[in-house]
């Protein structure tokens, strides 16, 4: 049990991503960004595939972040593409999606979702 509690990382605090906003945060070696939407927890890769332009700096709207920079859009709950409309053409186009889980106060990260 002790080895699969190491693939859960502490990003964060209760309080600490107010309800309807992201924060970057590290786990995993790599950044990725926390959303609260309406109290449910997720997280994705930081990165928008696009130019790299960290997703926190964009807008978080229910399910949907919106990156600032060129206003791609992504699930946040998936990591699926949004906008502009790939088709299915461009697999690589999608967000690494990780999953959250709360345990007290403290909001915990598990390993990437293939």
């Amino acid at each position: 049990a002790c080895v699969r509690m190491a693939e859960w990382e502490k990003v964060a605090e209760i309080g600490d991503v107010p309800e309807n906003d992201m924060r970057e945060v590290e786990a995993h070696g790599e950044r990725l960004v926390l959303a609260n939407v309406g109290g449910t927890y997720y997280a994705f890769g930081a990165w928008c595939p696009h130019v790299g332009t960290s997703l926190a700096l964009g807008y978080l709207r229910e399910h949907t972040v919106t990156c600032f920079a060129h206003l791609w859009r992504f699930d946040v709950r998936d990591g699926r593409i949004l906008y502009p409309p790939m088709e299915g053409v461009a697999r690589g186009y999608n967000l690494p999606v990780y999953p959250v889980r709360v345990e007290g106060r403290d909001i915990l990260v598990g390993p990437r979702q293939p």
